[in-house]
């Protein structure tokens, strides 16, 4: 009798260390809530496709799991609903992954009750592993995000093991933040930025027509990081021509002499943000025009809006 009891003693201490070693395994929703408020950006490959990760269609808008690239990467945000938290697309600001007729898209934001309903996820423990994370739908939180045919879609979890597996996604945290952006400009005092899809060339300066170009890496390629002279972002001063700066004029670049006036310190002045092409990278938005970003074209710097094309988001991304 007392070997049968030793035994049962035993079982159930088996059990409850089991337990408690899965506890101690899954860091729990509380974890999740918690690395989605302080990371701000991730990427989300696939449990069942390692190799792709929720990304989006540049022409369509249509979400689907692709191989990783800039489109792959989500700036989190509080929710726009006020619940959860919501995904904006890196390359095209104030666009946020939703829902629609149960399908997932990438759409410009709208500011209606349904479009910040639609786009509003709460991160979940993973449905096939409870460490990774599914995403439930706000609006309709009997439904998850699961990838089907690979494209992204709103479903019901029907228990099966597939769809468990469809609806759960790794954490990748891919990109530092705007915020270290926004102290890397402030304490380094003298910058180079090379082109992402020409690195041997960087932005730089023909000293006699005062154009901005890309070129081989030079003394005019050195740029001094100061505040925005418009009192935003910040502006870059010649370091070979001091009280020389680079502002835009008729959306083409040019390093002229400071004039004070309102025109002139809008002008250069600019604001970095996350690389467009790549998030660990650079992209300069215009503080006066922020629909337009630096990019270079036919090797010369210009002002233009972002067209969603792989090519402007090469053309405008920059290394630091």
């Amino acid at each position: 009798m007392a070997s049968i009891c030793q035994r049962w003693f035993a079982l159930v201490l088996l059990l409850m260390t089991v337990a408690q070693a899965k506890q101690t395994i899954c860091q729990g929703s509380n974890h999740l809530q918690q690395k989605f408020a302080y990371e701000p950006t991730l990427s989300f490959p696939s449990k069942n496709y390692p190799h792709l990760a929720i990304s989006y269609d540049t022409t369509s808008k249509v979400s689907r799991i692709l191989a990783p690239s800039s489109n792959s990467a989500w700036k989190i945000v509080a929710g726009l609903c006020g619940q959860g938290f919501s995904f904006e697309s890196t390359t095209q600001p104030n666009h946020f992954l939703r829902h629609r007729h149960l399908l997932l898209f990438v759409d410009p934001f709208v500011n209606t009750a349904l479009y910040k309903n639609d786009a509003c996820f709460k991160p979940v423990t993973g449905l096939a592993d409870c460490n990774e994370v599914s995403f439930q739908s706000i609006n309709y939180p009997d439904r998850f995000l699961r990838h089907q045919g690979y494209r992204m879609k709103l479903h019901q979890n029907d228990g099966s093991s597939l769809f468990k597996n469809d609806a759960t996604f790794n954490i990748q945290t891919i990109c530092q933040g705007s915020d270290h952006l926004q102290q890397k400009f402030a304490y380094e005092p003298t910058l180079s930025f090379p082109s992402k899809n020409y690195p041997n060339l960087a932005i730089s300066y023909d000293t006699t027509s005062k154009v901005s170009k890309i070129l081989a890496p030079s003394s005019n390629s050195a740029w001094k990081i100061v505040p925005g002279l418009c009192g935003q972002g910040f502006s870059f001063e010649s370091t070979t021509q001091p009280n020389h700066f680079l502002r835009h004029r008729h959306l083409l670049l040019f390093v002229d002499p400071f004039v004070n006036t309102a025109l002139y310190k809008n002008d250069a002045c600019f604001k970095p943000v996350a690389g467009l092409a790549d998030c660990n990278e650079v992209s300069f938005q215009s503080i006066n025009y922020p629909d337009r970003f630096l990019r270079h074209q036919g090797y010369q710097m210009k002002l233009h809006r972002n067209d969603g094309s792989s090519l402007f988001m090469n053309d405008a991304t920059f290394n630091i």
